[in-house]
Parts: C-alpha cells; structure tokens; sequence
C-alpha cells in the first residue's frame, strides 16, 4: 500500500490558477513600474525645461496610474514610486503657492498629508530621505511666511530635518547632503528668528541661541563646498540610489582619466587660491571669531562669525 495519498484533480487545478494568477498580478505590476518610470521622466524633463505645468501633468498622470493599484498588490517598489511621485508634484505645486492666499495653502496642506503618508509606506531608504526633506523646506517655508498655517510646528520641523540629515548625509551624495546641510541650516535660523521675537532680552546669553547661531551659519556657509569634489554632479534632483563607495570610484576614475598637465594646473590654481584666502584672512579684524570658512564655486569667500564687542 502506498504511503503518498494523490492529490485531488480539483486542487493541483486550484492551485495552477492561484500561480498563473500571481504571474498576471506581477507582470502587471511590472509593466506599470516601468510605464511609471517613463512618465516620471518625462515630467522631469519638462521641469528641466521650464514647463512645469506639462511637469505636473505628468505627475498626475503617473499618481492615477499607481492608485488604480490594489494595496494587497502594491510592492516595496511600487511604494517607493508613489512616494516619489508625490515628493515631486508637492514639490513643484509648493513652487507655485501663494503662500499670502489661504485656499492655495490649504491645497498644498493636503499635499503634503498625503506626501507624509506615500512616505510612511516607504522602506528606509534614499527616497525616505527625500521625502522627509522635502517636507521639511516646504514647512520651512510656509513658517518663515506670512501664512498663519503650517504642517508641522517648527519643533517637529526640526525633528524631521535632523532625521533626514542623520540618515542622508551618510549616502554620500554630493547635492543630496548640500540640500540637506540648506535645510537644517534655514531650519536653525528659523528658530533663531522665533527666539529672537520671544527672548529678545537674553538671545546672547542662552546656550540654545549660541548654538543655532553656529549650527546654522555652519550649515548654510558648509553646504556649497559639498559639491566641490565633483564638479561634475548635476545639481539636479536624482533617484539613483549610489553608494559612496561607487562614488568615490566613479571620482577617482575620471581623476585618473585626467592628463597629467591638467591635474598640474588644478594643483597649481588651488594653490594660489589657497594663498589669496590666507591674505584676505590676515586682514580681518581681531575681534572676529570665525566659525567656519569656506570658499564657493565662484572662488568668493564665505565668513561665519560670531559679532563680539558690538562689531
């Protein structure tokens, strides 16, 4: 007698059309991931190119594509595209706001509603960053603004910029940490501006206060030298998630690709750069204390002090 009990005809059937099923549902998927893909680049091309009604066009296009899919169907792939679909149509709508005008405002509050819950379906990650990030500078935004309304409070602002910059700064993306370094910068100051109506009496002699003076003349004055190293990083936005491992090699690649004579004249230009900012420093007053020096793309020298002895 056999020990292996047959299986029914009825359930080796069932269990085909449950597996031919799945193959649909991930073929469609798939097909939608890429027709996604596609729409969302067009979207940035006409961003790129000024257009950025046919840019929101697309957006919205691509957001009625991906809520025609089912939850239960929904990958970690295609959450991701919806996260950032919406980070880029807030984005762009957040441009167009008028932020003196209560009905646009309340528009791009529910925006950023449903920006803040695509982002939570999101698995950690480079378009986690990108999302926190952009609520946080449009929050920024409308708290520095005439508007009486905002998303967050400024102390949840800061908490979700000091997130993405934790989690962001890391990835070692160029324009990605100088963003990030702008926003918690504009974050601070921010702050410094609410302190300053509320205490104006004792700012300069509370701790907190010296602290955002540093941090966010730090950030701000630190956040254009980030791009220094490739200056052939386009300050665009990107959703290539690259590792900096990648992009220290992709750096020393084109490096080494550089003549030798080329590489002379960089040392040589740097240099004398070097030479000129020495003398400019030699000549700034004594009661300066500088928190951070930096020298721009434009060769311009950027100064964050601290004002001592009413100067």
């Amino acid at each position: 007698m056999s020990l292996l009990t047959p299986i029914p005809m009825q359930t080796q059937e069932n269990s085909a059309t449950v597996t031919e099923n799945h193959l649909c549902i991930q073929s469609d998927i798939t097909i939608i991931e890429q027709k996604c893909n596609e729409i969302m680049q067009q979207g940035d091309v006409h961003i790129s190119e000024g257009e950025q009604q046919a840019g929101l066009s697309c957006f919205s296009e691509a957001l009625k594509m991906l809520s025609d899919v089912k939850l239960q169907h929904a990958s970690q792939r295609l959450s991701r595209m919806k996260a950032r679909c919406w980070r880029k149509y807030t984005q762009q709508q957040s441009l167009l706001c008028d932020f003196s005008d209560s009905a646009s405002v309340e528009i791009l509050l529910a925006l950023m509603k449903k920006l803040k819950r695509s982002m939570k379906c999101c698995d950690a990650g480079l378009e986690k960053v990108k999302c926190m990030l952009e609520l946080g500078r449009i929050n920024v935004r409308l708290l520095r603004s005439s508007s009486p309304r905002a998303f967050f409070s400024l102390e949840q602002t800061l908490a979700l910029l000091e997130e993405a910059y934790l989690h962001g700064d890391c990835l070692g993306i160029p324009h990605l940490s100088q963003a990030l370094r702008t926003s918690l910068g504009m974050a601070y100051f921010a702050e410094i501006e609410e302190y300053s109506r509320n205490n104006s009496d004792t700012i300069d002699k509370n701790s907190r206060s010296r602290f955002l003076c540093w941090a966010s003349g730090a950030l701000l004055a630190n956040a254009e030298s980030v791009g220094v190293v490739d200056l052939n990083t386009p300050p665009s936005d990107t959703d290539t998630d690259i590792t900096a491992q990648e992009a220290l090699t992709m750096q020393l690649q084109q490096l080494t690709a550089c003549p030798i004579e080329s590489q002379q004249h960089t040392r040589d230009k740097i240099e004398e750069m070097a030479q000129i900012t020495a003398k400019n420093v030699r000549q700034l007053p004594d009661t300066w204390t500088i928190i951070s020096l930096t020298i721009g793309l434009s060769s311009e020298l950027v100064i964050t002090r601290f004002s001592v002895r009413n100067t």
